[in-house]
């Protein structure tokens, strides 16, 4: 029987530990669609063990304690002995490439290479413990999360992954951080904290961009996909969230779970995400449709309040070409936002000519009951009513026509 199962990044592979195969315990990873296996039995050792996959999915890393080891999946072979500390290995982070791999025990991190196990260069020694490492997309920087009791460890610090330089400032937090995410292009990093929060910034700057991430507790794992820029977190307080990976707006709702949630991963198409939670159990979740994304929420929402990026509160011709151009943008980039049915138009034309009507603002009523007269409503249904509708709009015309005649002669 399996006693666990974890996942890669993308879902594509799924590892499982067997105890009632001999001799003891092993692993192995399976094609995650077409449920076939990848690699032969893998022997594991104690009990108390996590898992990493590598990005390419050719490797799988195992800590026990305080050693790692990484096997190859085809083979099932060790790629090299093991690596042993002094202390117990936190966690583990693979770089992209698939060339180099982070092992993080208590205030170090050390960069090694992947085919040998050899150190890159002296560890990052670092003043309070470390709770993540995470490389960026090309490989080529690492950013590191200070989790710890100590006042000073709210931060995180970005690093060259191949001379171990650090990289511009600290990025603080109110409380200790617990992960980080890069956007694909390597531009944006979003990192989340124990407070609950997390807060996007620009990379190498460190600026805080957009609204901060906000959780009721601990933000455990953060992931970030591009096209669209989404970010998903994890959180203890039994909660997935999906939000806007440049504004830092959530897109959803929280989606809820038996128990806090550990870790969460992007399927390949965004219909769904995976979950696991504290406790172990993973589930899968199915994306509710998303609304618009807030950002072109707000630039209809300056467009219909005349405001500008640009011009502030418009009030001049250069500010409403400014207005004028950003509509046309949005009307090409999102069509199907900014159309309507006939219906629609009639019936707002139809709420529109009422409200007028008991305002006593007889010529807006009237413009309205012109150009339901112009587009013929296709509604009520029955020709009786339709009869009685159009009879009714051109009594009402013609009663203000003959008001609006009297005031002018008076």
């Amino acid at each position: 029987m399996f006693k666990e199962a974890f996942l890669n990044a993308d879902g594509s592979l799924l590892g499982t530990v067997e105890t009632n195969a001999q001799p003891g315990r092993v692993l192995r990873v399976w094609d995650a669609i077409r449920e076939q296996p990848l690699s032969p039995a893998i022997p594991l050792g104690g009990a108390s063990l996590r898992y990493y996959f590598d990005p390419t999915g050719a490797r799988v890393a195992v800590i026990e304690n305080n050693a790692a080891l990484i096997y190859g999946v085809s083979s099932g072979a060790r790629l090299f002995p093991p690596i042993m500390k002094d202390e117990r290995i936190n966690s583990l982070s693979f770089s992209p490439d698939g060339n180099k791999f982070a092992i993080l025990s208590s205030d170090l991190v050390e960069v090694c290479e992947l085919v040998t196990g050899r150190l890159f260069f002296a560890p990052l020694s670092r003043q309070f413990k470390v709770s993540a490492a995470v490389f960026s997309p090309d490989s080529k920087r690492l950013v590191t999360c200070t989790s710890d009791s100590a006042i000073g460890s709210r931060y995180a610090q970005m690093w060259n992954a191949i001379t171990g330089q650090p990289l511009g400032e600290k990025m603080w937090h109110r409380d200790g951080v617990t992960a980080a995410a890069w956007s694909n292009d390597g531009d944006r990093l979003l990192a989340v904290s124990e407070q609950g929060i997390g807060q996007i910034r620009f990379v190498p700057s460190g600026e805080p961009i957009g609204r901060e991430i906000r959780h009721r507790e601990q933000i455990s794992h953060v992931v970030l996909r591009q096209t669209p820029d989404l970010a998903l977190t994890a959180s203890r307080d039994n909660t997935a969230t999906l939000w806007d990976a440049k504004t830092g707006d959530a897109v959803s709702p929280p989606y809820r779970f038996p128990d806090s949630v550990k870790k969460v991963w992007f399927c390949p198409e965004l219909t769904q995400f995976v979950v696991q939670e504290s406790g172990g159990p993973v589930w899968v979740q199915a994306i509710a449709a998303m609304d618009w994304p807030l950002s072109i929420l707000q630039d209809v929402a300056d467009l219909l309040a005349g405001r500008s990026a640009l011009f502030g509160q418009v009030n001049d011709s250069k500010g409403a070409r400014a207005l004028a151009a950003r509509w046309e943008d949005l009307r090409s980039a999102y069509p199907e936002f900014f159309s309507v049915s006939n219906e629609e138009v009639l019936h707002w034309r139809r709420a529109e000519s009422e409200r007028y009507r008991q305002a006593k603002q007889h010529r807006f009523e009237f413009f309205q009951l012109k150009e339901i007269l112009r587009i013929s409503p296709p509604i009520p249904t029955r020709s009786s009513e339709r009869t009685d509708w159009k009879r009714f709009c051109h009594w009402r015309r013609r009663r203000i026509e003959s008001n609006m005649a009297d005031r002018a002669k008076s």
